[in-house]
């Protein structure tokens, strides 16, 4: 029997301390998590107060966050609403240390410039709110300013008034500032997709006070039958006494006709002629 011999180099001899110090890494570590200590008392405790309709909480506080304050952008009422909300709940809980963590300060030079006035290169039109100015991390302020503008959907409403009146449903995107009031314009679509196109069809200010549509309008194909229909008393009665697949198989008939094959001499002598490989020649 032969045997084979490698020579041991400095990087086999590396591998090789490296893998056993893996090996006894993972060995000594097993133990450890092995013996770790499982509370399953308090875990039972944890799921029959949770899954216990009559104690869980779980839906009644879903339902404020969501139903009652929801939803809450940063800087709305429905944020104040929902904090001082949660304060009081755990308050009566027994949670103590409960407090809302307001925004830090602004530094007194951005504060002053927010008091000043809107910021140079700020969009025009429109009137900023009480205390407007840059949001925390927005724009020229620090991340440790604070939020000093909020925003609330108090009211939209929009309908086309010519040549038809009907109401035109939506809802504004958020930080859209107001109209101060009920604004008129004539529509226009601008479909557009590429800016020399928009300068052609669109010179500068001819859209200056109009309602821009960005979208054409949609194909909607017509339905001329219902989506549902009921089934009829025969149809319910198939469905629930189909027949059996013994008198299925014996009431079919076969509405194709298979095609006559060529008696088998023929075919082999056709091969045979043709030097085709397919049965021997006869």
């Amino acid at each position: 029997m032969a045997r084979i011999v490698a020579p041991m180099t400095p990087k086999l001899r590396s591998v090789l301390v490296a893998g056993v110090a893996l090996v006894a890494f993972v060995a000594g570590g097993l133990p450890l998590v092995a013996s770790e200590n499982i509370d399953y008392d308090g875990l039972n405790k944890l799921k029959q107060q949770g899954l216990d309709p009559t104690n869980s909480k779980v839906m009644e506080i879903m339902s404020y966050l969501t139903d009652v304050y929801g939803p809450r952008l940063t800087g709305s009422p429905n944020v104040q609403k929902a904090g001082d909300w949660a304060v009081t709940t755990m308050k009566s809980w027994g949670l103590t240390n409960v407090s809302l963590e307001p925004w830090t300060a602004c530094p007194a030079d951005v504060a002053a410039s927010i008091a000043a006035g809107p910021r140079a290169g700020a969009p025009a039109g429109g009137a900023a709110p009480a205390g407007g100015g840059g949001a925390g991390g927005r724009g020229n302020n620090p991340a440790s300013c604070s939020f000093p503008r909020g925003w609330a959907n108090e009211k939209f409403y929009m309908e086309a008034v010519a040549p038809q009146q009907f109401p035109i449903p939506g809802t504004p995107t958020g930080w859209t500032p107001g109209t101060s009031g009920q604004v008129r314009g004539d529509a226009v679509l601008v479909d557009e997709t590429t800016l020399e196109a928009l300068k052609a069809n669109h010179p500068a200010g001819s859209l200056r006070g109009k309602w821009v549509l960005r979208s054409a309008m949609p194909d909607v194909a017509a339905y001329w039958n219902a989506l549902s229909e009921r089934y009829t008393e025969t149809q319910l009665d198939a469905m629930s006494s189909p027949p059996h697949p013994s008198c299925l198989m014996t009431a079919f008939e076969p509405s194709f006709v298979l095609p006559q094959l060529p008696e088998p001499a023929t075919v082999a002598k056709s091969r045979t002629v043709g030097g085709g490989v397919g049965a021997p020649p006869q």
